[in-house]
């Protein structure tokens, strides 16, 4: 049966503390080109992702998205308290020379968050269970995007 080159598949699912959503997406053109957009969690899985994208779409531009958000109120970032405090001297030693009057101390607060390095991020590392249920996403994802090339086709093929 005819396929078009034109599709879209979407699959989403939570994996430990996370919610992933995958999208593949493609329009008509001659040779291949992926474009594959993925957070730096997974950066270290692009190429087994490219291989697993390379064996299902022969042509074709393609676009692949991969997003996740965390679930429930763990952190991904933490105040970096002892830069800020040293920030903080700083300032108010800087204000208390300049006689600059500060008796809003929310002033410095605002301040303070927007200095470099304020919050640190956690760097959280994927775990091979992580990887593996991504995996499968990654794959339901690619049959739905198969499934609207075959309806597509079909389409095609009647008209």
């Amino acid at each position: 049966m005819l396929k078009s080159m034109t599709g879209f598949g979407r699959a989403e699912a939570t994996v430990g503390n996370k919610k992933i959503t995958i999208e593949v997406k493609s329009l008509n053109s001659k040779g291949i080109d992926l474009n594959i957009k993925i957070p730096s969690l997974f950066r270290a899985q692009e190429m087994p992702i490219r291989t697993m994208l390379s064996q299902e779409v022969s042509r074709g531009k393609c676009d692949f998205y991969l997003s996740y958000n965390m679930i429930g109120a763990e952190q991904n970032h933490i105040l970096n308290q002892d830069l800020l405090d040293k920030y903080y001297q700083d300032l108010k030693s800087f204000s208390d020379a300049k006689g600059i009057a500060n008796t809003d101390q929310t002033d410095f607060l605002s301040i303070l968050m927007r200095m470099p390095d304020a919050l640190v991020s956690n760097k959280e590392e994927l775990s091979s269970e992580e990887w593996t249920e991504t995996e499968k996403i990654i794959k339901e994802a690619i049959a739905a995007y198969q499934e609207f090339r075959y309806e597509e086709g079909k389409s095609l093929y009647n008209d």
